[in-house]
């Protein structure tokens, strides 16, 4: 059985603008598990890319959704959501916050010392890491 057939709950649901490929690749990097990605398969006006319908990650340590698609009001980024992962060691944490950074985008919010670690992407996805 798939993880993907094995899940059956709650998770979490991110919006992007145009970049959920991109994200949910770097996603499943990190996290490693199943990805599976919907996307439109003709050319949409006004889109760059084709846009994703639905991402799903189905990892061992989450599962998370995903979509270009957005409501009329449009994405909103704000610090009112995190995605949180309980880690099982300091190195647990590293490893996922290293793959996550980049230098010149990614906001560190705590020191790496503290028990619970947060940053924001540069997909402005707010991460906290708890040991």
């Amino acid at each position: 059985m798939s993880m993907s057939t094995a899940h059956k709950g709650s998770g979490i649901f991110l919006t992007f603008s145009g970049d959920c490929r991109e994200a949910f690749m770097l996603y499943h990097s990190c996290f490693g598990g199943e990805l599976v990605i919907d996307a439109f398969t003709q050319h949409i006006e006004g889109c760059s890319a084709q846009p994703v319908i639905r991402a799903v990650l189905y990892s061992p340590k989450l599962v998370i959704q995903g979509s270009d698609l957005v409501y009329n009001e449009g994405r909103r980024v704000g610090n009112y959501m995190a995605v949180l992962i309980a880690c099982n060691s300091y190195e647990e944490r590293t490893r996922y916050i290293e793959q996550l950074y980049d230098y010149k985008h990614t906001t560190v919010l705590t020191s790496s010392t503290e028990p619970l670690v947060e940053i924001v992407d540069r997909f402005d996805v707010r991460w906290m890491f708890a040991i």
